[in-house]
């Protein structure tokens, strides 16, 4: 899984999501479902709009839900139900791998996402990270 926030901060607290993708993969089958989804990041916070442009160039998704780009997704209930029925589909919850330099900016934004969605964050125990997992193989 990764979540890419809108801008990167050290305060975590900020941090706001625009773009999420989980991929299933298997060692020996290699990608075998994915699931991508454009997060509607909501109000901007007051005096971040510089940071938030420069997220727009790094990511080269427009900031606001405008007509120039409609794909961002704003039911937060729907987009959390999606990702665990794509967690589940195979009757329980497997670990989810974000590479190391990411994890802590993908936990917080799971936490936003569930909160967001009224919600609690059943994921939050099976995050770990995906550098690991490969140094163990």
């Amino acid at each position: 899984i990764d979540i890419l926030p809108l801008y990167e901060l050290d305060e975590a607290d900020r941090w706001l999501p625009c773009e999420m993708c989980v991929l299933e993969y298997s060692l020996t089958r290699g990608i075998t479902d994915q699931l991508h989804i454009f997060i509607d990041p909501g109000p901007l916070p007051t005096g971040d709009m510089s940071r938030c442009l420069d997220g727009e160039r790094k990511h080269h998704l427009p900031m606001f839900n405008g007509l120039d780009f409609n794909k961002y997704e704003t039911d937060y209930f729907d987009i959390w139900s999606k990702l665990l029925s794509f967690m589940k589909q195979h009757g329980k919850f497997p670990p989810l791998y974000a590479p190391a330099v990411h994890t802590r900016c993908v936990s917080h934004l799971l936490s936003w996402l569930a909160d967001h969605a009224g919600e609690p964050n059943r994921l939050a125990q099976k995050l770990y990270e995906l550098d690991g997992l490969m140094e163990d193989l």
